[in-house]
């Protein structure tokens, strides 16, 4: 699920890149780099959360990866996490409104 969600983060972020740079968004997975590529002013919450999100579109991907991240999955932290993309997510889907 998580990797699904990074996912949509970095999506919108690319979306956001189109909308208002009108170029195409660097080649990267990063949201911690794109959303620096946009000059978003992040807070130090917002870039621990990207930097966070970032390490599970591997721990996801891989299985050599797979069964210690699932150790870490617990509810809380899923919550937890679930949240703040969620949260994340709502915000950046409002930039991109506002750019339409």
């Amino acid at each position: 699920m998580f990797i699904y969600w990074r996912l949509a983060l970095e999506k919108a972020l690319k979306s956001i890149y189109v909308l208002i740079l009108k170029d195409t968004p660097p080649r990267t997975h990063d949201l911690v780099r794109l959303a620096q590529a946009l000059n978003l002013e992040l807070t130090s919450e917002i870039k621990k959360l990207y930097s966070t999100v970032n390490t599970f579109n591997i721990e996801a991907r891989y299985s050599e990866y797979k069964s210690d991240f699932h150790k870490i999955c617990t509810k809380d932290f899923t919550l937890n996490y679930l949240t703040q993309i969620k949260e994340n997510f709502e915000w950046l889907k409002s930039l991109i409104m506002s750019k339409l």
